[in-house]
């Protein structure tokens, strides 16, 4: 069971585990959820999947390489912009993004 509130704004990414939990927030229902990867494909066949699961959910997708330190803020930032806030992060790609989601988020106390 995947713990998620209505208002909570999950971030994760579009294979596996990633796709899994994504879907697995929409069905707990979770209304806004940010799928990031440089996959295209993978994020819109996640998207797919959360929209069989919940009509209901705003799905925000980002192709986006988490190697890149700027493409990782840039996803971080449209993330904000478009839903004020992020409650839950999921790193499925074996890279740690901590430092730079902390950071951001202590810069933007959001």
């Amino acid at each position: 069971m995947v713990l998620c509130f209505p208002d909570d704004i999950g971030l994760t990414h579009s294979q596996g585990i990633g796709q899994a939990t994504a879907v697995s927030f929409a069905k707990e229902g979770c209304t806004k959820i940010v799928i990031a990867d440089r996959n295209s494909a993978g994020l819109k066949e996640t998207s797919e999947l959360i929209s069989k699961v919940s009509k209901d959910v705003n799905v925000l997708i980002s192709e986006t390489d988490i190697a890149s330190e700027q493409a990782v803020n840039t996803m971080i930032e449209q993330a904000v912009s478009e839903f004020g806030r992020i409650d839950y992060v999921l790193n499925g790609a074996g890279m740690s993004v901590t430092w730079t989601l902390m950071k951001f988020v202590w810069q933007c106390s959001c």
